[in-house]
């Protein structure tokens, strides 16, 4: 299955930690990108970024098949999951319940994932 992390950020910091991130979730294949704009599959946006309670994803088009969606700790533990359906436009993932910092959002299409950062604040 291939794997894909896609990197939303320049920073040298941010690049040594999703390498880090890359091998704590076998992750095979890098994207860098400076905007999700640039990647092709299935364009998806997470606003707002800094958040405090909720993030809403947005997705390009209506999905044509059900994706998962994971809320992870920086250590790549899996902490929500939901199933999203087909022809879903945008899903609304409530961090209000978690402490502030970093999270990423996985999102699971068939056998391809993006990941993306999220910033929870106060």
């Amino acid at each position: 299955m291939k794997r894909t992390l896609m990197i939303n950020n320049q920073s040298p910091f941010f690049f040594i930690f999703s390498l880090i991130f890359q091998y704590y979730c076998n992750i095979k294949h890098i994207v860098k990108a400076t905007s999700v704009d640039e990647v092709e599959i299935d364009q998806i946006r997470v606003s707002p970024n800094p958040t405090k309670d909720i993030a809403r994803v947005t997705f390009a088009a209506p999905l044509k098949n059900d994706v998962v969606l994971q809320l992870l700790a920086t250590n790549g533990q899996v902490l929500t999951g939901e199933r999203i359906s087909a022809g879903t436009k945008s899903y609304d993932l409530d961090v209000s319940d978690r402490s502030s910092g970093i999270y990423f959002i996985r999102i699971i299409i068939g056998e391809e994932q993006r990941i993306y950062k999220l910033l929870k604040s106060e």
